[in-house]
């Protein structure tokens, strides 16, 4: 099993709350592993709206801890993930060709639709979906190519949409289309 926080991405705007639950998560993560050997591997846990933090907390996690990848959601934080601010993590990520796994975070607009469970039955996986076809659609996967890109609930609505975001992108300025990186899916 992989172990991977519910709202992975910490995204706490004071600094060192954000710190201090991902290595509490990160720490417990990496406990579980060692006393079940083979049987739990964990997805680190980082304050990603604090890049250095971010960085330090990845190498303490993968590199101490013995954790085998991250976790984070659609949206951090009210960002998207191609926004600057996640560059230099990503950057590492990358390096490191660490797997990381996409969580839906939900977004406002999911209150509406609680009565009916709606935002968890079709607002989770659209807002994956959302999340992975900006970092697609912007290049940021372009800039990132050399880590799996891991995504829940089937993918959630890219695989359904293949055909239509690759006629999109016969109609834009997209060099590739977004078929081109599914195939990882």
């Amino acid at each position: 099993g992989v172990l991977s926080m519910h709202t992975p991405s910490v995204f706490f705007h004071d600094r060192s709350a954000s710190l201090a639950l991902a290595r509490l998560t990160n720490d417990y993560y990496a406990e579980l592993a060692r006393k079940h050997p083979g049987r739990f591997w964990g997805f680190a846990a980082l304050p990603m709206l604090h890049a250095d933090a971010a960085l330090d907390e990845l190498t303490r996690a993968i590199d101490r801890l013995g954790l085998q990848g991250i976790g984070l959601g659609g949206t951090i934080g009210g960002y998207a993930l191609d926004d600057p601010r996640f560059a230099q993590v990503f950057q590492e990520i990358n390096r490191r060709r660490l797997p990381v796994f996409i969580h839906p975070m939900g977004s406002p607009a999911d209150a509406l639709f609680r009565d009916f469970s709606i935002d968890v039955l079709l607002g989770f996986v659209t807002d994956t979906s959302l999340g992975v076809l900006r970092f697609i659609l912007s290049g940021a996967r372009d800039r990132h190519p050399d880590f799996p890109l891991i995504m829940p609930h089937l993918g959630g609505t890219l695989l359904y949409l293949q055909g239509r975001l690759d006629d999109l992108a016969t109609h834009s300025a997209q060099t590739r289309p977004p078929s081109v990186y599914l195939a990882d899916f």
